[in-house]
């Protein structure tokens, strides 16, 4: 493999060898494809989940299908919600989908319970992991609540633009899922912010062209 568990997890490091021993006994690895499921609202949760490469998509749509993105995750990132329908013995609340090839490690949720109540190490890390996501959904509903849908689109452009390029190579069928909106919603707006001179639209590509113009849209958290 081109990574070790500890550097996956750098919290084995000071768990001892045993510890290290028992993660690489019980650790599978499992390779997903672009657009696979690794878990589906409503499934039982039979593993926690931690990605190695790649990035999972956690998300909840309605029966008129339109979705909503609660959060990814990343390299070196756990799915939070998979510890929480775990310990709470019910059923996974949203879905969870791989964006691209994306390697995960998955630990059966009867070792999860086991370690938890056994090693402090694993202990701190889920807590830790808790309190992180606690305090990004408070953010979301924040947003959710609080910013018209023009400052929180402005807000993802900011965030979600790439390198020196300024661009963000998505549809606006794409923003509209990350936010849980109407693909007319978000045309209409980006349309807007065009004639404002603040960005430029090509098929499949937003380039920021006026990112301080952005700002007052995209609020103080995208300073």
């Amino acid at each position: 493999m081109p990574y070790t568990h500890v550097e996956i997890l750098p919290q084995l490091r000071n768990a001892g060898e045993k510890v290290q021993r028992e993660f690489e006994q019980y650790a599978c690895v499992r390779t997903c494809s672009r657009g696979e499921f690794i878990a589906l609202e409503g499934d039982r949760c039979h593993f926690f989940h931690l990605v190695v490469s790649g990035s999972l998509r956690i998300y909840k749509g309605d029966e008129y299908g339109r979705e909503i993105t609660l959060y990814k995750v990343k390299p070196g990132e756990s799915c939070i919600l998979s510890a929480f329908c775990i310990l709470n013995g019910g059923e996974f609340p949203a879905n969870a989908m791989a964006e691209e090839t994306t390697q995960v490690i998955e630990i059966p949720a009867i070792v999860f319970r086991d370690w938890l109540n056994r090693h402090e190490f694993w202990r701190e890390y889920i807590f830790s992991r808790f309190s992180v996501h606690l305090s990004n959904i408070i953010s979301r509903i924040e947003s959710l609540v609080f910013r018209r849908m023009d400052e929180r689109i402005a807000q993802f452009l900011v965030h979600s633009a790439s390198g020196a390029s300024n661009r963000v190579k998505l549809t606006h069928s794409d923003i509209a899922r990350e936010l849980g909106t109407a693909r007319e919603v978000v045309s209409r707006i980006l349309k807007n912010f065009e004639k404002a001179r603040l960005i430029r639209l090509s098929r499949g590509n937003i380039t920021i062209i006026n990112q301080q113009g952005l700002f007052p849209q995209a609020g103080s958290r995208g300073r």
